[in-house]
C-alpha cells in the first residue's frame, strides 16, 4: 500500500515541537516568489551560472552572462549557486562585497531567482563549524549575507550535502544541526519571510534528515532539500516516486506533515555527440519534473547547465558542452518547461502497462505518458490530439490512436474519452515484484543482465566466475561458480523501518559446494551503508530447481532495500531465477 498522499498546499507556522527545552522558531510567512502552492510555477531550476567557481577569471563576467543566456534559453526561473563565505570575509570582521553585489545585481537584471547556497567554511578554519562560537561566526556571515539581499534574495540554502565527507568531514548531524538554528535564527531575525532550506542531502537520505529532528533541527528550516541521484537507472526504477512518498511519511511522523520538499540537485550525464545516452536524459528528466510536480516538489534544481572536464575525463551532467555548444537536453528541458511551466496537476491516467499525469493551464489539459520499460500499448488520444516525444519528435496520430512506449510523450488536445479517466488516487503498479528485471528477461548483447550488478556496487564480493544462461522460456538464470566470496546484487530499492519484505528465488546447485542462498540486505544513507540482512539456508546438490524463501523487517537505522544473491567457497556452480521480492501491507511509522 502506498503512503498516503500528503498535500502541500501551503507552508504552515512553524509549530511543531520535536524534542524538549528548546527555543521555539520563528513564526514564518513565506513571501513572493517563493512558491507556496501546488502549480508548477516555479519549478524549474538550474545549477546553473556558479560564478564562484571562476570568478577571479579576467572573462568572469562574460562567462556568466554566456551562462545565463543559456539557463534562460532553457526556460529555468531559478539557479542554485555557491556562495562562499571565504570570500565574502576573508579575514574576521573585513567584508569584501564586490563580487556578490555584482552577482546579486546580474541576476536581479535578467529576473532570475536565486537560492545561494551558504558555505562553506571561512577562510580561517580548517574544518566546517563544530563548536559554538564557529556557529557563531557563520550565523554572523548569514547575518550580514541576509540584511543585505534580503529585497532581492528570498531563500537560502544552509550548507551543500554535508551528509557525505566531500563537503563534511566527518557528517555529523548534530554539528549541522547547531549550525542551523544558528543560521536559521539569524536570517530570520534580518528577514522574517526568507526561506531557509536545510538538510541538503546527498541522495534521499532519511536517516539524515530523521538525525537533524533528533536534534531539534526540523524547526530551523522552511523546506527540506534531498538530491536523490539513481543508483539504478531512470526515475521509475530508481522508484523517485517511492522516494518522494518516503520522504513526506518521515516528515509527517516527526510532526512536520507540510515541510515542502525541494529537488536542489538531480540529473544524468551525457556527452554532446552520444545521441542514446541524450535521449536517454530528455526522457528521465521528463519523467522527473513530471513526478515531482505531481508529488508537489515546489522547486526540482537540474544539475547541471554545463559539463566541464574534470582529471582530464568530462562530466557530462550539462545541458551545454564545456565549450558553450548546446545538448539536445537543452532543447528538451526548454520543450519541458514551455509545456509543464505554470500548470497545476490535475490527475493522474491509469494505463495497462504504463502511466499518464495530468496537468491543466488556463483551462487546457497536458497528458504526459509512457509505457515501463519493454513494454508497448496503443493509447487512443482521438483525430485532434498533437504529440511530441520528449525529444521534440512528432508522433504521428493514425486512426485516432498512438503507440505508447517507455519515451515519454506530451498530448494535447486529447479526446473526452481518454481524459475521462482521470482520477486523483495514484493507479497501484502492474507488478507486486520490486525488484528490477527478476525474470532476468532483459539481457544484452554483452551477457550482462539490466538491473544486476556483478559483485557490490562499489567493489568487492567478485571473487568467481559470473554468467547468465538461457532458460529457454523468455527469461535467463544468474549462475555463479567458482567462487571464494561472489555476489550478484540488485538495483536499491527505496524502503522504511518497520515495513516487512519477502524474497524468494528459484535455486539450482547440482554440483555445488560451500555456501548458496538469496539474502535480503537493508542498507542506509548516502554511502549505502550495509546494515545486514536475513539469509535464506544453503543451498547444495540440487538437480532441479528449488524455491529459497527469506523475510525480514527494515531496520530502524535503513532506508534501502538489495537482493543479494550468493555463493562463497563454491567450487561447483549454482544458478538463480525467477527473483521475487515483495513488499507486506503494513502501516508505515
Amino acid at each position: 500500500m502506498r503512503a498516503k498522499h500528503i498535500t502541500l498546499a501551503a507552508l504552515p507556522g512553524l509549530a511543531a515541537t520535536l524534542g524538549g527545552g528548546a527555543v521555539a522558531a520563528p513564526k514564518f510567512t513565506p513571501a513572493s516568489p517563493v512558491n507556496e502552492t501546488c502549480d508548477t510555477a516555479g519549478l524549474f531550476g538550474l545549477n546553473g551560472v556558479g560564478f564562484f567557481h571562476y570568478r577571479d577569471a579576467p572573462d568572469a563576467q562574460e562567462t556568466a552572462r554566456k551562462k545565463m543566456d543559456f539557463l534562460q534559453q532553457a526556460g529555468a526561473t531559478w539557479d542554485r549557486f555557491d556562495f562562499w563565505w571565504s570570500e565574502m570575509e576573508p579575514r574576521r570582521g573585513v567584508w569584501k562585497w564586490d563580487k556578490a553585489d555584482w552577482l546579486v545585481d546580474f541576476y536581479a537584471r535578467h529576473g532570475v531567482n536565486m537560492l545561494p547556497i551558504l558555505s562553506y567554511r571561512a577562510a580561517w578554519m580548517t574544518q566546517p563549524p563544530h563548536t559554538p562560537e564557529d556557529d557563531a561566526e557563520f550565523a554572523d556571515y548569514v547575518r550580514h549575507l541576509v540584511r543585505r539581499y534580503k529585497d532581492r534574495v528570498h531563500a537560502w540554502e544552509v550548507w551543500n550535502e554535508p551528509n557525505i565527507p566531500t563537503f563534511w568531514k566527518p557528517p555529523s548531524a548534530p554539528d549541522y544541526t547547531a549550525m542551523l538554528k544558528a543560521a536559521y535564527t539569524a536570517a530570520h531575525q534580518e528577514d522574517p519571510h526568507c526561506v531557509i532550506v536545510g538538510a541538503s542531502a546527498n541522495e534521499t537520505d532519511l536517516n539524515w534528515i530523521r538525525d537533524i529532528a533528533r536534534s531539534g533541527g526540523l524547526r530551523y528550516m522552511d523546506a527540506v532539500s534531498i538530491h536523490p541521484y539513481s543508483m539504478a537507472d531512470g526515475p521509475e526504477q530508481m522508484g523517485l516516486l517511492r522516494q518522494l512518498e518516503d520522504v513526506h511519511t518521515l516528515l509527517a511522523s516527526l510532526g512536520r506533515p507540510n515541510l515542502p520538499v525541494w529537488i536542489t540537485e538531480m540529473g544524468w550525464t551525457s556527452s554532446i555527440t552520444d545521441a542514446a545516452g541524450n535521449a536517454h536524459v530528455g526522457a528521465y528528466m521528463t519523467q522527473s519534473y513530471v513526478i515531482a510536480a505531481a508529488e508537489h516538489v515546489p522547486h526540482l534544481f537540474w544539475f547541471s547547465e554545463q559539463d566541464w572536464t574534470e582529471g582530464g575525463k568530462l562530466q557530462g551532467w550539462g545541458l551545454i558542452s564545456p565549450d558553450f555548444r548546446a545538448k539536445p537536453t537543452l532543447a528538451a528541458y526548454r520543450r519541458l518547461a514551455d509545456t509543464l511551466g505554470d500548470s497545476t496537476f490535475a490527475g493522474y491516467l491509469p494505463l495497462r502497462d504504463g502511466i499518464g499525469y495530468v496537468f491543466q493551464r488556463r483551462g487546457a489539459r497536458t497528458v504526459f505518458a509512457w509505457a515501463h520499460r519493454g513494454r508497448t500499448l496503443t493509447l487512443r488520444v482521438g483525430t485532434g490530439a498533437r504529440v511530441m516525444s520528449a525529444n521534440g519528435q512528432t508522433i504521428p496520430v493514425q486512426h485516432s490512436q498512438i503507440t505508447l512506449t517507455d519515451m515519454p510523450v506530451m498530448i494535447q488536445g486529447a479526446n473526452r474519452v481518454l481524459l475521462a479517466g482521470v482520477t486523483r488516487a495514484l493507479p497501484a503498479p502492474d507488478t507486486d515484484n520490486l525488484v528490477v528485471n527478476g525474470t532476468v528477461a532483459e539481457v544484452d548483447a554483452h551477457g550482462s543482465p539490466y538491473g544486476w550488478h556483478r559483485g557490490v556496487f562499489y567493489g568487492g564480493a567478485d571473487k568467481g566466475a559470473f554468467a547468465v544462461a538461457d532458460e529457454g522460456d523468455g527469461g535467463h538464470s544468474l549462475r555463479l561458480s567458482q567462487t571464494t566470496d561472489a555476489l550478484w546484487e540488485s538495483w536499491p530499492v527505496p524502503a522504511l523501518p518497520g515495513e516487512h519484505y519477502t524474497l524468494t528465488a528459484q535455486v539450482k546447485a547440482t554440483d555445488a559446494t560451500g555456501d548458496n542462498g538469496v539474502q535480503i540486505l537493508f542498507l542506509s544513507g548516502p554511502g549505502w551503508g550495509w546494515r545486514g540482512g536475513p539469509a535464506s539456508a544453503t543451498v547444495i546438490g540440487t538437480t532441479d530447481w528449488r524455491t529459497a524463501t527469506v523475510s525480514g523487517i527494515v531496520p530502524d537505522d535503513a532506508d534501502v532495500v538489495r537482493v543479494n544473491l550468493v555463493s562463497k567457497n563454491n567450487t561447483g556452480g549454482v544458478q538463480f531465477r525467477r527473483i521475487v521480492l515483495t513488499r507486506a501491507e503494513t502501516t508505515r511509522p
